[in-house]
This record gives C-alpha cells, sequence and structure tokens, in this order.
C-alpha cells in the first residue's frame, strides 16, 4: 500500500477544505475498485442466500458473511456521514497557513524532505 507524504495529504485537505466535504451518498455509491468489489460481493452473497434451498450450514455461513459486509457497509457510511457533519468545526480549528505550508513546501513538520512513498522495510 503507497503511503502518503505529508505534502500530498497537505494538498488533499486543501482541495477538501476548497471543494467542501462530499456527501455521504458519494462515499457509499462511489466508482473505484473497492466500491466496485464491495457491491459485487453484496450482490454475490444476496443471490446466493437466495438461490441456496437445502444446505443449511452454507446458509448460515452465507448469511453471517452477509452480516458482516451489510455492517461494514453501515459503519463505513455513519462514519463519513459525522465526519461531514462535523467539517464545519474541523474547518474553524485547523491552521490553514500550516496546512497551505506543508502543502506548497514538500517539507514535513519535522523539517525532513518527505519523499517516501512506502513504509521502511521490516526489521529482522
Amino acid at each position: 500500500m503507497k503511503r502518503l507524504t505529508d505534502q500530498q495529504l497537505a494538498e488533499k485537505l486543501l482541495k477538501v477544505r476548497k471543494e467542501g466535504y462530499p456527501h455521504w451518498k458519494k462515499n457509499l455509491f462511489g466508482r473505484s475498485r473497492i466500491h466496485i468489489f464491495r457491491w459485487s460481493l453484496f450482490a454475490f452473497l444476496l443471490l446466493s442466500l437466495i438461490n441456496i434451498n437445502e444446505d443449511v450450514e452454507l446458509i448460515r455461513f452465507i448469511s453471517i458473511l452477509f452480516g458482516f459486509i451489510v455492517g461494514a457497509i453501515v459503519k463505513e457510511t455513519l462514519f463519513v456521514k459525522q465526519i461531514g457533519e462535523n467539517w464545519d468545526f474541523t474547518q474553524q480549528i485547523t491552521d490553514w497557513d500550516k496546512v497551505e505550508e506543508i502543502a506548497g513546501s514538500g517539507v514535513d513538520q519535522d523539517g525532513v524532505v518527505n519523499s517516501v512513498t512506502a513504509p521502511p522495510p521490516l526489521r529482522d
């Protein structure tokens, strides 16, 4: 997984400030790979539940997976909705001058040139 630099994170924060925090429905019905995977898995499990007739153990297993998927979708949606509701407060308490400085300089808060795109390798 790619690790974002402080500069990239600051640029994203400035973009959200400029455009406003996205509506929670955009997060729920986006077109990224994770959204496509999530809804494909949701549809597969739902169709499996509908078409299974006799195998009780398989019905239980698929029902549990279906419950996990529904729970994850609901949790993420409520989380994004709550962040959106608190966005006005977040804008008030954020030091935007510092964010703009980090976005424009490419140097993180410790004064180190921020060119890291991946976490350091694990030590033995």
